[in-house]
């Protein structure tokens, strides 16, 4: 083992690096992903027993599963299974079949649409995250007997990005009826920071009013949190800069939080279908919604340059393939009406209630379908970590009812200038292999070279600053801290980096910080190249270039999802081991 001296210990125990704490033990890990590798499709010459198609699947080295695995289709219960019965020709040699029913003439006029198109593209290709050429064509034809080569593929033609992924249009941001449409401006519609505190906190369930939720939550920056054995320090500007101010607006010292007040603009609705479990293998969900708010100082000066930001992220309920369109179909109906009318607005409204109301999730804590809270802020930096900007991630306690700080989704690392030992390198040169499959999930605890046993690894808060990301350890010399080889798997690196809070927000996609910037009333959020669409170097070898357009890349994902018949499924390749 490395010998360390007594000071670089001390300074590095002084900056709060914690690794062992009694009492904090690691929650169930979520499953990995599945991924298909190839599959064909065979019409039947007519019906027999249990439909008129055969689906046939090989799924990526690696992928375990059980010989059979029923799921819902929009024309019964079909089981896609390696057992040798049926259509399953050979038990356990890894290709599944299912046998159901489909609109065979409705798939072949899809295939003459995508054909006909300049734009369509598979899925697959964005499965990265970046786009990569494929020579892929739609099948010209399905024939009875034939068995055609299959995946899913999606026409970004055909969806309005701004109308039904990601709504930052001033009519809908800035309805007045809705939010906050001005600086100074009241307000608990449904759309407002406040109202969404008051539904998180449900208060005839829990006996917590939304002021306690709210001023709890802000309250956790003023002292130490300990997650997975890692102690955050505090950040206590947040009184100065946003809690007193707040007090005063709702009646000075003494007097609740008052919620239509809350210091918060609506910068951004989103939709993230892509997000969805995998229905067919999963527990099914239908991804997330999300509302992306700023904070906004007494007199609403532009707060650029010091931003802090919150992301609430709300899980979108739907247990199978049918209910997971008829979600996407709510959204793709919008793109029918003009961004902005009060048609638009009621018909988004009608969706959000759904997923933001009291009780909208029966069993989650306090009845809500809050899946977690982030934030990315550099309003209160101070000190050694001045200009640096902070993730942070919270969630519903079910016993207390109140947001308590957690992990950073499943893919980001702790990281600490005095603590990079080789840990993360150890870790994606040992699961490269998940992590390329998109299926990978950073544990809580993992094993260290450096220490000779398993330590906290999982982050729970991450400072950063511009260009960051993920490559190889450092070690001391008489320079300091000087970078040594990185993980051996260059792409592996990139897909881990990517995947974590950090490297998606600055170095792997080129983003300053935000992919939804901020803006003062009466101006429209920007948005990063990574969702508009724009070429990155590679941050840490200078090669490839890659070409991300994450707005396009979730066009393409719901138009697939949309024309995809529920017997193909199982082909369904939503983004795995990602949270941005």
């Amino acid at each position: 083992m490395k010998r360390w001296t007594i000071a670089v210990l001390t300074m590095m125990l002084a900056a709060g690096v914690m690794w062992r704490l009694a009492g904090q033990e690691p929650s169930p890990e979520p499953p990995p992903g599945v991924v298909p590798a190839s599959a064909t499709l065979e019409p039947l010459a007519g019906w027999v027993a249990g439909g008129n198609a055969v689906l046939r699947v090989r799924f990526e080295e690696g992928t375990e599963l059980p010989p059979s695995i029923p799921y819902e289709t929009e024309n019964g219960t079909v089981v896609l299974a390696d057992d040798g019965k049926g259509f399953d020709k050979v038990a356990g040699d890894g290709l599944y079949t299912a046998l159901g029913s489909m609109d065979i003439e409705a798939a072949r006029e899809r295939l003459a649409r995508l054909a006909e198109s300049k734009t369509a593209m598979p899925v697959s290709a964005w499965r990265d995250r970046s786009r990569f050429p494929v020579d892929a064509r739609p099948p010209r034809a399905l024939e009875p007997g034939v068995q055609v080569p299959w995946e899913l593929w999606g026409d970004p033609a055909d969806v309005s990005a701004s109308h039904s992924l990601m709504i930052t249009d001033l009519g809908v941001v800035e309805d007045p009826t809705r939010t906050s449409a001005a600086c100074g401006q009241p307000s608990k519609g449904p759309w407002s920071f406040g109202y969404l505190m008051e539904q998180m906190a449900n208060t005839p369930v829990t006996g917590v009013s939304g002021s306690q939720f709210a001023r709890v939550w802000l309250d956790r920056w003023m002292s130490a949190q300990v997650v997975n054995y890692w102690h955050v320090r505090p950040r206590a500007l947040m009184q100065t800069e946003i809690i007193d101010p707040w007090i005063a607006a709702s009646g000075g010292p003494g007097s609740p939080l008052d919620l239509s007040k809350a210091p918060f603009k609506l910068l951004a609705i989103v939709n993230r279908v892509d997000l969805r479990d995998q229905a067919v293998y999963g527990v099914g969900s239908g991804g997330e919604l999300r509302f992306v708010f700023m904070h906004v100082r007494n007199g609403c000066a532009s707060p650029t340059s010091v931003p802090f930001q919150v992301i609430l992220e709300f899980g979108a309920p739907a247990s199978s393939c049918a209910n997971v369109k008829a979600w996407a179909r709510q959204w793709k109906a919008l793109d029918t009406l003009p961004l902005g009318s009060p048609a638009y607005n009621a018909a988004l409204e009608a969706i959000t209630r759904q997923v933001v109301v009291a009780n909208a999730a029966s069993g989650r804590p306090n009845g809500s379908a809050l899946n977690r809270i982030r934030t990315n802020e550099t309003r209160l930096s101070s000190g050694n970590y001045l200009g640096e900007w902070e993730l942070r991630e919270f969630q519903i306690d079910p016993t207390s009812h109140l947001l308590v700080q957690a992990t950073l989704g499943t893919q980001t690392p702790t990281h600490h200038p005095w603590y990079d030992f080789g840990d993360a390198q150890d870790y994606i040169d040992n699961a490269s292999s998940r992590i390329r499959r998109g299926t990978h999930v950073v544990p809580l605890r993992n094993y260290s070279s450096f220490y000779g046993d398993s330590v906290a690894f999982r982050g729970a808060s991450f400072f950063y600053s511009h260009f960051s990301f993920w490559d190889g350890p450092h070690a001391w010399g008489s320079r300091g801290f000087v970078p040594q080889p990185g993980p051996v798997d260059r792409e592996a690196r990139h897909l881990f980096s990517l995947k974590t809070c950090n490297g998606c927000h600055s170095g792997e996609t080129n983003t300053t910080f935000s992919h939804v910037g901020v803006a003062p009333f009466g101006t429209e959020a920007p948005l990063s190249t990574f969702l508009t669409g724009g070429s990155v170097v590679d941050p840490a070898d200078g090669t490839p270039t890659r070409y991300f357009n994450d707005l396009e890349r979730r066009a393409v994902d719901m138009d697939g999802l949309l024309h995809t018949q529920c017997l193909l499924s199982a082909l369904d390749l939503p983004l795995l081991a990602a949270s941005h």
